[in-house]
């Protein structure tokens, strides 16, 4: 009797496991996760082209360097993760809290974008369910968070992720997971050059920037001796490096190269370092917070240099703060003001009224909200048979879209850097006024 008791548990213990396994196949918001390796996707990348011109190489249409495209690993089915019949899972990340919460709007902005496309059906009958986390600027945060979402909330993609370090960090991991990040923001040419499988940015590289506005202060500004400010990492030092090369270049005198460490918040010293070189003019390589508190022990030195600023400071909130710290400063940008009476720029403003009425409406909002055009417009083109796959393929095929907030979008097969022209502005009685017309990566 035992016996016959015992083989009878353990016919129900079987039974149970089966049933169970058979759940799990069926169940359509489990899909399996297909991944590859780093190195795999590293090999498939495009082999390192040495730049011959501002910027990448593979910044202009075409293949000037005749070389493969990252190739996608084949995977039969498609990757499927963070997608079921009605939804999308979609992640980002950026500092809602911290020295550069200024561009937490960034995220708000895709976030009230997103339910705008959900309250009119969504994409291909799927609505996006958007999860966003709050970094602080901090890369050692990012890492972390970018894991739990990716593995636990299982996201399909990311959108908007901001910074350089930050989306260093997570480089490497999200391509071994097979993860898109899209529209990314940052200018980082080490994320675009060679172009990654599942990588896609927004911005121009920042040795485009830098190299752009050191010719702009020789050859317009009459620039003699000059200086940079920067952040002590990657994103500051790419610019700084351009732009002391050009100026070297351009037979100006580089006079001083300050640093400051992330998250710096007194940067009384900095100013006088600039103030004792003697510069006539200083390009500040600096998000928000810091860049705001140099202009502003600048400006109690009294010390009024000609000064370059880089498009990550184009936000009208940036110089309302800084009042007539910043006054007479140069700015580039890779889109217009959203002002003005072009249909693209009211559409822009009505969204924010409607949807954000409480939030400044400026560029930093204008980039959260071309990240979200960018993203839509790729999940279109990938169609109602949605994987991570088609939607790169989708990603790929914007060539020369104008149907965004910037002038034009392309990517391409050998292209992960989708804007390659700048327009300057000034900063002069408390308004904008536009310098120049869109300036090519390659004048």
């Amino acid at each position: 009797m035992k016996r016959h008791s015992l083989l009878r548990k353990n016919f129900s213990l079987i039974l149970v496991t089966l049933l169970a396994l058979l759940v799990t196949a069926c169940d359509d918001d489990i899909t399996p996760t297909f991944t590859s390796s780093a190195a795999s996707v590293k090999n498939s990348s495009l082999a390192q082209a040495a730049n011959s011109g501002i910027g990448p190489a593979n910044t202009t249409l075409g293949n000037p360097n005749n070389i493969a495209p990252p190739t996608a690993i084949p995977v039969a089915g498609g990757d499927k993760t963070g997608i079921t019949a009605t939804e999308i899972k979609v992640g980002s990340w950026g500092p809602q809290s911290g020295v550069a919460a200024a561009y937490g709007i960034e995220d708000r902005v895709v976030d009230a974008y997103f339910k705008l496309i959900n309250a009119q059906g969504g994409i291909n009958g799927r609505k996006i369910k958007f999860i966003y986390e709050d970094d602080q600027y901090q890369a050692a945060k990012t890492e972390p968070l970018v894991r739990k979402m990716v593995e636990q909330d299982r996201v399909f993609a990311f959108v908007a992720g901001l910074g350089t370090a930050n989306n260093l960090a997570v480089k490497d991991y999200l391509a071994s997971k097979n993860v898109p990040n899209v529209a990314f923001l940052t200018g980082a040419g080490a994320l675009t050059n060679p172009p990654q499988l599942n990588a896609f940015a927004q911005p121009p590289t920042y040795t485009f920037e830098a190299t752009l506005l050191a010719r702009y202060a020789a050859e317009q500004l009459g620039a003699k001796r000059v200086a940079v400010l920067y952040q002590n990492d990657s994103f500051g030092k790419e610019g700084q490096q351009a732009f002391s090369k050009t100026v070297k270049e351009k037979n100006l005198e580089l006079v001083a190269e300050v640093p400051y460490e992330e998250g710096a918040t007194d940067l009384a010293a900095s100013a006088l370092k600039l103030q004792q070189s003697g510069a006539d003019t200083v390009f500040v390589e600096a998000v928000s917070g810091p860049a705001l508190a140099v202009l502003k022990e600048m400006d109690k030195l009294q010390y009024k240099p000609k000064v370059l600023l880089s498009y990550v400071l184009f936000d009208a909130g940036f110089f309302q703060a800084a009042g007539k710290a910043a006054e007479g400063a140069y700015i580039s940008s890779y889109f217009p003001l959203p002002d003005g009476s072009d249909p693209k720029a009211v559409q822009f403003r009505d969204f924010m009224t409607r949807n954000l009425p409480n939030e400044p409406i400026g560029v930093f909002a204008e980039t959260g909200y071309l990240a979200t055009q960018i993203f839509v417009e790729g999940l279109k083109r990938a169609g109602r048979d949605l994987s991570r796959e088609s939607f790169v393929t989708g990603l790929e095929s914007i060539v020369d879209w104008r149907g965004s907030l910037s002038p034009n979008i392309t990517y391409g097969s050998h292209n992960r850097a989708p804007q390659n022209t700048l327009l300057l502005y000034q900063y002069k009685d408390s308004k904008f006024t536009r310098l120049t017309d869109l300036l090519p990566a390659k004048p």
